[in-house]
């Protein structure tokens, strides 16, 4: 004898429901990661580097450039790759990282658990990227990453109610 799914004695789940909370799940899941993942860095948790510019180069993505690096050699000669990666949120302009040259003074706070990500730099006496700047352009990133979540919510809310209102008309017709 064949067997039926979903099991009659259970006539709402069904193939939506499973998906709806499958993608729910998704959702949530990237939700989180997201808010983990892209939390601004604790200021007094930051390591403050010195050094003069080797070069500069962007790292191009598509369309736009989505990062910038940094090859920094510290007064004792040991040579360091800083790295800002949210270019492409950056409010006001880019090119400004461009304008450093070799052989310029630079002071930054990196983050070490982010492959030396820039939180905050100044070349010599003036500022190129400041910490409140930083910090708003992953804000700003993670709003769009929290609006894709908020759209697979919905989506699984959709497929859930799908899955519902099938498993009701099969069942009432």
């Amino acid at each position: 004898m064949p067997s039926r799914w979903p099991p009659p004695e259970r006539p709402f789940l069904n193939a939506g429901v499973v998906l709806g909370l499958l993608v729910g799940a998704i959702g949530l899941l990237a939700a989180l990661v997201v808010a983990w993942l892209d939390r601004p860095a604790d200021f007094d948790g930051l390591r403050l580097v010195t050094g003069r510019v080797e070069w500069v180069r962007l790292i191009d993505a598509r369309r736009s450039p989505a990062a910038v690096e940094i090859a920094l050699t510290e007064p004792r000669g040991r040579r360091l790759r800083l790295r800002y990666s949210h270019l492409a949120f950056l409010a006001s302009e880019r090119e400004r990282f461009m304008r450093l040259a070799a052989g310029d003074p630079l002071t930054a706070w990196v983050d070490r658990r982010d492959r030396n990500q820039i939180w905050q730099l100044y070349r010599g006496p003036e500022s190129v990227l400041g910490y409140a700047e930083a910090s708003d352009t992953i804000h700003r990133e993670r709003r769009w990453h929290l609006q894709l979540c908020r759209w697979l919510l919905v989506a699984a809310g959709a497929l859930a109610a799908a899955g519902v209102l099938w498993g009701l008309a099969r069942t009432v017709f």
